[in-house]
C-alpha cells in the first residue's frame, strides 16, 4: 500500500512525494514520513487515499479491505454532491 500511496502521489501531483538534495536526506524524510503537501485542489477522496497509504507502521496502513471502504465512502459523498 506504501508504493500504491507514493504513485497515486506522484501521479496526481507530477512530483515525488519525498524530495531530498542527498540519498541520506530522501531516506530520512521517508522513514519519517515528512513528504511534500498535498494539494489544495485535489479531492477529499484523493488526499484520504494517500493518507490512509502513507502510514509509517505497515500495520497500521490501510488494507486492500480498507481501501475499498475508504473509496466506497468517498465514492458515496462524491455523488450526492453530483461531482460523480
Amino acid at each position: 500500500m506504501w508504493s500504491f500511496g507514493t504513485l497515486v502521489y506522484e501521479c496526481l501531483h507530477g512530483r515525488p512525494a519525498f524530495d531530498g538534495e542527498t540519498l541520506p536526506a530522501l531516506s530520512l524524510q521517508i522513514r519519517r514520513v515528512v513528504h511534500r503537501p498535498f494539494a489544495p485542489a485535489l479531492s477529499h477522496a484523493a488526499t484520504a487515499l494517500m493518507r490512509a497509504c502513507l502510514v509509517r507502521e505497515p500495520m497500521m496502513r490501510a488494507g486492500p479491505r480498507q481501501m475499498s471502504l475508504l473509496y466506497l465512502k468517498e465514492w458515496g459523498r462524491a455523488t450526492t454532491r453530483g461531482e460523480g
